[in-house]
């Protein structure tokens, strides 16, 4: 069974806010600022969980909203935590690898988190079949470190159990493997959280 199948999302909620790891706080951040920038009229969370970072943007000019996991009690918890907020929402419970992945395209998809978990390959082939010409791919990358472990250890020892399937990816093979699947880099920024954990964050252009 699937790690994130077995993950309350209580525990993972609660794990991804902490101060010390606040990474929930980060990517919702990284997701508002994007919309701000693209003002795109429909967006796709990837790993939406239970709808962090919705609460950003529920004032933008955002209309329509898809939000997918492969977890159908998060989107249980983020579609009755949203009711009402956008003018179309949509809740897909889906494997993004799965040939049953697919929805209407949008102007701009979120996946912060998400490839350290998938074959980015893949991956990256369905969701090109999701964006709309000229529209945009935002993907958060967690790097390496030597000090800190890929997953940062707390009171919520749930999720563990995700230390099986967690693979880095590479910023660079990733940037090659989007150009595959027709996305240009547009920009790459590296960021520090105060727990000392990086990221890469990379915006493309279909």
């Amino acid at each position: 069974m699937n790690p994130w199948l077995e993950i309350e999302l209580e525990d993972y909620e609660s794990h991804m806010a902490l101060s010390s790891i606040g990474q929930a706080q980060y990517l919702s951040g990284v997701f508002a600022n994007s919309v701000q920038k693209y003002s795109p009229k429909s967006v796709a969370i990837l790993g939406c969980a239970g709808g962090n970072g919705l609460e950003a943007i529920s004032n933008s000019l955002v209309e329509r909203v898809v939000c997918v996991d492969i977890n159908q009690e998060y989107l249980a918890a983020a579609k009755k935590r949203f009711p009402g907020s956008f003018k179309q929402c949509e809740f897909l419970c889906c494997d993004i690898l799965s040939s049953s992945f697919s929805f209407e395209p949008v102007d701009l998809i979120f996946a912060g988190l998400i490839f350290e978990y998938v074959d980015y390959n893949p991956a990256l082939a369905n969701i090109s079949k999701v964006v709309n010409p000229s529209g945009s791919l935002v993907a958060v990358l967690q790097l390496p470190s030597r000090e800190i472990p890929e997953i940062s250890p707390s009171q919520y020892t749930s999720l563990n159990k995700l230390n099986g399937i967690f693979n880095f990816v590479p910023p660079t093979g990733f940037q090659e493997a989007a150009k595959l699947h027709q996305f240009e880099i547009l920009e790459s920024k590296h960021t520090i959280l105060k727990s000392g954990k990086s990221f890469q964050e990379m915006v493309f252009q279909k």
